[in-house]
């Protein structure tokens, strides 16, 4: 959020220093900003690597389906598990994992994927 105002107010800036012709002097700034970005970016796509890794090495899970996605600080947990039990596993295990502050639930529990229908 911060990193938001702070992008605002440079853009801000640039344009009103654009204005007076004094733009260029700032013109590092914009491209340290991308930089910015580009490193939230790659932390993203390793917290989300770390999760996956950390859903996928847990024998107790294994056979279920997991899509992990960030929205900010929360991860967002989809799939599907066979029961309630192996759903709070997977929420725990995300969880647990370092740089992880909150974890939704968005998992499906469907025990016929995995033939526990005695039908």
């Amino acid at each position: 959020m911060i990193e938001r105002h702070f992008k605002r107010f440079l853009l801000f800036a640039l344009a009103t220093l654009a204005g007076l012709g004094l733009g260029s002097a700032l013109s590092g700034q914009v491209r340290a900003l991308d930089l910015t970005d580009a490193v939230l970016a790659h932390r993203t796509d390793q917290l989300v690597e770390r999760i996956e890794e950390a859903l996928h090495h847990d024998a107790a899970l294994a056979g279920s389906h997991f899509v992990v996605a960030l929205d900010g600080p929360v991860v967002l947990l989809r799939g599907s598990v066979p029961d309630e039990r192996t759903l709070h596993r997977a929420l725990g295990r995300a969880a647990a994992v370092p740089g992880v502050g909150e974890v939704r639930n968005h998992l499906e529990i469907d025990p016929r994927a995995w033939g526990s229908d005695a039908s």
